[in-house]
């Protein structure tokens, strides 16, 4: 009953919900890959290690890049690691990375980046309320964009929080990476009130994603989750990041979309260390839920999946015939949450449905079957 009601409800009051409204060319493969019915756009984080998906810099791995990102189809990228550390080697510009994206997965009007040190957030949609780094600042750059969403498909448009956390260091580097979280939450609570350096409409759905390195404790992700700041001298009171007053939701994302899948995003066999959950999604449930989500792992896929989607199976791996993933790409479909007012509606609508079922009228009974037209719960 309860999921006929959902069903109902997303009918009648999301018609937002209903179709995929996109410059990208769709295709179906039958595969963990496609977008399931009703989803409305697709959103990537990837840390790409240092400009590793450029021709320039590593061949290889750009080749696999960009069947990746045909593969995956995404409407907005968050990327990490988009410049250079080694000595003599450029780091790409936000016009290198467009030109990538405009040759790998190309879009009817173009893709729209905005840069800011070596993180970088790209949409196929218009990007406003651009900023280079959050104020007051975290320990390591925090750089945002908002996401301009198509009004008939979507209920509010996107604010995207794109960080990159202190690496490595167990427990030790934990209050860096806890500073970070501090300062977003107290980002998002300027974006939620009037007065402060960013002002967001009312519920504007919001992810806080990237490759936050937990590789010491809980805390960090904690604070994104519920709100609760640490250093409230530097960064002020406690604050629930969602609009409705309750914490955000982590989007757990297995291997493949597999039941009961890995849900690591970092390998290196050659090194010491046993994979890690590096790479999250937190976001604004009141206002957005997620329909599909994956972490691509082409190294598992069978080989009809990989003739499927034109993929090989080293090509989400860093350097894959040795072992080194790296970081793999964080997948997730998404969709507005239906406005309250509409599931009163939808409830009402409910009752009447289910009312006709069970009337039975002079001219018989009125009965369902496994082939009534009648909206009905996925199996």
């Amino acid at each position: 009953m309860r999921s006929t009601f959902l069903i109902l409800s997303l009918v009648i009051t999301a018609p937002w919900s209903t179709a995929h409204s996109t410059a990208l060319a769709e295709t179906t493969t039958g595969t963990f890959l496609d977008r399931p019915r009703g989803t409305t756009a697709r959103l990537v984080t990837y840390n790409v290690f240092w400009d590793s998906i450029f021709d320039r810099v590593n061949p290889e791995r750009a080749a696999g890049f960009a069947r990746v990102a045909a593969a995956i189809n995404p409407d907005i990228w968050a990327f990490q690691e988009v410049g250079s550390i080694t000595q003599g080697i450029p780091s790409s510009t936000a016009a290198e990375l467009k030109n990538l994206l405009d040759t790998v997965q190309p879009a009817a009007d173009g893709w729209h980046v905005w840069k800011a040190g070596s993180l970088a957030i790209a949409s196929h949609w218009p990007l406003t309320l651009q900023i280079s780094d959050i104020q007051p600042a975290g320990e390591r750059r925090v750089m945002a964009a908002l996401v301009n969403l198509p009004d008939t498909d979507f209920a509010s448009d996107l604010y995207v929080v794109n960080s990159h956390y202190r690496c490595c260091g167990g427990t030790a580097n934990d209050p860096a990476r806890q500073q970070n979280s501090d300062a977003i939450i107290n980002w998002i609570g300027q974006a939620k009130a009037p007065g402060g350096n960013v002002e967001l409409p009312l519920n504007t759905a919001m992810a806080v994603l990237g490759d936050f390195n937990l590789v010491g404790g809980p805390q960090p992700l904690d604070t994104l989750i519920t709100g609760e700041i640490q250093d409230t001298a530097g960064y002020g009171p406690s604050q629930p990041p969602d609009w409705d007053g309750t914490s955000n939701a982590l989007l757990d994302a297995p291997h493949n979309a597999l039941p009961s899948g890995p849900l690591w995003t970092w390998r290196n066999d050659t090194m010491a260390f046993p994979p890690g959950r590096l790479d999250f999604i937190t976001y604004t449930d009141s206002v957005i839920s997620p329909t599909h989500s994956f972490v691509l792992n082409t190294a598992i896929m069978t080989p009809e999946e990989l003739l499927a989607t034109s993929l090989q199976p080293y090509d989400a791996l860093l350097a894959g015939d040795s072992g080194t993933y790296d970081h793999l790409p964080v997948v997730m479909d998404f969709t507005s949450v239906p406005e309250p007012g509409g599931l009163v509606i939808a409830a009402l609508a409910f009752v009447m449905v289910a009312a006709r079922r069970r009337r039975v009228t002079s001219g018989g009974a009125l009965r369902s079957s496994d082939d009534s037209p009648l909206i009905r719960p996925a199996a």
